[in-house]
């Protein structure tokens, strides 16, 4: 038995119940925006996928952990449902933010070859990607998607130049800055880490 994975497999279920407990008490409850990350849930439900797909533990093993994920997914599903729209509000101004962080992640590991920044705008594109899925049928977001595909490419070619004194408002790949700001460039990676508590 591949007791390291199994461990983790159970700390990140842990992690993603009770990251939809925290959401349905925000929700039920009166907190402001920004006082919590709406988009926690499926983080954690990002992670666990990984994790699902990585594990070299035998099938009936991984069978019990795919049966746990999917009680924890029904239940999301259930939050959204009971909170519908304030919800979903909620996630596409993360996602936004979502958005802009990839874009200065990407540029700034595209120039000091950052692996962190890499790594963190892996797992930040894995969540765009799961927020862009579920949000898809409420939103019209046919830009935001193209300029995600437009950040991917960018990524992929290695097209984002930055001079040495060059911030995020040097960035020169186009359509890609609109409504920048230095408040926004704090998500750049090294001043936040992705997790449950800051997506």
């Amino acid at each position: 038995m591949d007791t390291h994975s199994a461990d983790l497999l159970k700390d990140q279920l842990i992690l993603f119940r009770q990251s939809v407990s925290e959401a349905a008490k925000n929700l039920s409850g009166s907190s402001g925006p920004g006082s919590w990350h709406a988009g926690a849930p499926f983080a954690e439900k990002c992670r666990i996928l990984d994790l699902l797909h990585s594990s070299s533990l035998p099938p009936e093993e991984k069978t019990i952990f795919v049966q746990e994920y999917q009680r924890i997914v029904e239940e999301l599903d259930a939050l959204l449902d009971r909170h519908g729209q304030v919800y979903c509000n909620l996630l596409l101004v993360e996602l936004r933010n979502l958005v802009h962080a990839y874009h200065a992640e990407t540029c700034l590991s595209s120039y000091w070859r950052d692996t962190t920044c890499v790594r963190s705008g892996r797992e930040r594109r894995e969540l765009i990607g799961e927020l862009l899925e579920h949000l898809s049928s409420h939103y019209p977001l046919s830009a935001l998607e193209a300029l995600v595909a437009t950040i991917d490419d960018n990524a992929v070619l290695d097209e984002v130049v930055m001079t040495d004194h060059g911030t995020s408002e040097d960035f020169r790949s186009p359509g890609l800055l609109k409504g920048s700001s230095p408040e926004r460039d704090a998500y750049c990676c090294g001043e936040t880490k992705l997790s449950a508590r800051h997506v």
